[in-house]
């Protein structure tokens, strides 16, 4: 014999009309605090740049010098340590190791950026030896060689491709750099500044990507936090740090106007993606 037991009625959802507790450590992202245009501002290399005209070779034949310097040689000596590059290393960094594929304005599937010998044609070995001299002066500031060498390829992208001074490919680790920053940087001095800047910001990214130096350092750490109406962000104590002193304006915060500029953009962003 069997019994037919009385439906149930269908549990009631409890919904808190109280947001969660929010964990240790959130920050909220303020809106940016700088005027449109001055983003780059104080992208600035205080390193010793070479005279963008002379030939990189040369530029390399001095770097060689200087890293065999007394002083440079001295053990203790750890102001900055100069592991020189020579003609080779830059002539691998420039040669097209492997593509960079990045989505750009008139092809969101992706494009294949050219180097600085297809971009700028009969006027390459002037771009050259303004990249190429840039990054001998990068070594001479003792930006390590293990560093450099983690730079797959140079490349070219304009501004109505991407909106930004350089970039680096997360996979590929090649640096692409604005068109027009390269060409200003041969004559003008703020710009080549500029790109000594974002050439050393690029090739740590590339250092990174290849060595996971930050994933393996929670100070490092950055985590959007998707559950609050405001955007609000975890990080580090390294992170946080910096944060506080981009926040607070000092001369060492405004230094990371970007990326913290963006980053309520970007987590407003992610939250409204991992709502819907």
């Amino acid at each position: 014999m069997f019994l037919k037991s009385k439906p149930r009625k269908p549990h009631r959802q409890i919904k808190p009309d109280f947001e969660s507790a929010p964990a240790f450590g959130e920050r909220s992202v303020p809106a940016s605090s700088t005027e449109s245009g001055t983003v780059y501002e104080y992208h600035n290399f205080e390193g010793q740049l070479s005279d963008p005209a002379k030939p990189v070779a040369d530029q390399l034949v001095e770097l060689s010098v200087a890293s065999n310097t007394p002083e440079a040689l001295d053990p203790n000596n750890t102001d900055v340590v100069v592991e020189a590059i020579d003609a080779d290393d830059v002539e691998r960094i420039f040669d097209r190791n492997d593509s960079l594929k990045i989505e750009t304005s008139d092809k969101p599937s992706g494009k294949s950026l050219p180097t600085v010998d297809e971009s700028f044609g009969d006027n390459s070995q002037e771009a050259t030896d303004v990249v190429g001299g840039v990054i001998a002066d990068l070594s001479t500031s003792g930006v390590p060689k293990s560093f450099l060498d983690a730079v797959t390829g140079i490349y070219v992208h304009t501004e109505s491709e991407i909106d930004a001074p350089a970039l680096t490919g997360s996979k590929s680790r090649g640096i692409s750099i604005n068109s027009s920053l390269v060409s200003g940087a041969a004559s003008d001095p703020k710009q080549l500044s500029e790109l000594a800047w974002n050439m050393t910001h690029e090739v740590y990214h590339a250092a990174d990507f290849s060595m996971g130096l930050s994933d393996k350092d929670p100070q490092f750490g950055m985590t959007i936090v998707s559950e609050r109406d405001q955007p609000t962000v975890v990080m580090g104590d390294v992170m946080d740090e910096i944060f506080t002193n981009w926040e607070n304006r000092t001369e060492l915060g405004k230094r990371f106007d970007y990326p913290f500029n963006d980053l309520q953009k970007r987590s407003m962003i992610v939250t409204s993606q991992m709502r819907v």
